[in-house]
């Protein structure tokens, strides 16, 4: 027996969950997806579609509601104060106020 995936249905007939080789994800009873990982990161999405929280190689991140980002974990922009050169720090931490804009982050 070979199977490409494996799927839970509800009682409506509805996709609900599923695992396959390279991915597992569930959708809502309106079949939004929800949850989902694969190779490439772990996301999680509101009844709206929009993702509020990831996890991947860059880090992890979070946003509200709205889908504005408040919080990041990992790989942040950095300016350099000196010459306002903007690089990518692997290892820090942002936080953002209700606009999106950063509001503190380490290092700084």
């Amino acid at each position: 027996m070979t199977a490409q995936a494996i799927s839970y249905y509800d009682e409506k007939g509805q996709g609900r969950a599923y695992l396959s080789a390279d991915a597992i994800g569930y959708t809502d009873e309106n079949g939004r997806e929800r949850a989902a990982m694969d190779a490439r990161g772990v996301w999680y999405y509101d009844e709206n579609g929009r993702a509020r929280a990831a996890m991947d190689s860059k880090g992890m991140r979070y946003a509200d509601e709205t889908g504005t980002p408040r919080a990041q974990l990992g790989a942040v922009d950095t300016v350099d104060q000196a010459t306002g050169k903007m690089s990518l720090y692997p290892a820090g931490v942002a936080l953002f106020d209700e606009a999106g804009k950063k509001v503190w982050q380490a290092p700084q």
